[in-house]
């Protein structure tokens, strides 16, 4: 009896073998200066853009911005609808970035710019006040779609970082 499970399972893996995967990539870009100075406020532009090189539905990126960034501006993408929202209680709460650009065809590229500002921290003091280098404006961002009735996820970009100096 264990004969037929075993051909169940080598043509189920000549199947997937058969089936190209498309490939979604994700970048992240940041416009505005790499090197701040601890106490002052800053704004950054992220750019979030998503390639596809094949025809690929339901594509949902996702991005979570820190805690110590106060204000977090969507604009209009090129594809879909975006948003940001908190994520967890009260001001330590980080905000995710979310992202329905919906369906993208071969060697489409769509794009979003959020722009983000240091924030007050819960003693009302102005974050970045101690130095750092490689501070993390994000924890990188990746991206849910669908190609030939399988969901597949990319992989999630390296985080943007600006070094914090003293004054």
């Amino acid at each position: 009896m264990r004969k037929p499970a075993i051909l169940a399972i080598v043509a189920l893996m000549v199947g997937l073998a058969g089936t190209a995967a498309a490939q979604v990539t994700v970048t992240t870009s940041l416009a505005g200066p790499a090197v701040v100075y601890a106490g002052q406020e800053e704004a950054w532009d992220i750019t979030i853009e998503v390639t596809a090189d094949a025809d690929v539905a339901g594509v949902i990126v996702q991005d979570g911005m820190g805690a110590d960034l106060d204000e977090i501006a969507v604009g209009l993408p090129t594809h879909g609808t975006a948003d940001a929202f908190k994520k967890g209680n009260g001001k330590m709460g980080a905000t995710m970035v979310r992202w329905e650009v919906g369906d993208l065809l071969a060697g489409e590229t769509a794009s979003l710019l959020v722009t983000v500002t240091t924030g007050f921290n819960p003693n009302g003091y102005q974050e970045f006040t101690s130095p750092e280098l490689g501070h993390e404006l994000d924890g990188g961002a990746s991206a849910t779609f669908w190609f030939e009735d399988m969901e597949y996820e990319t992989e999630e970009t390296l985080p943007l970082v600006v070094d914090v100096l003293e004054m």
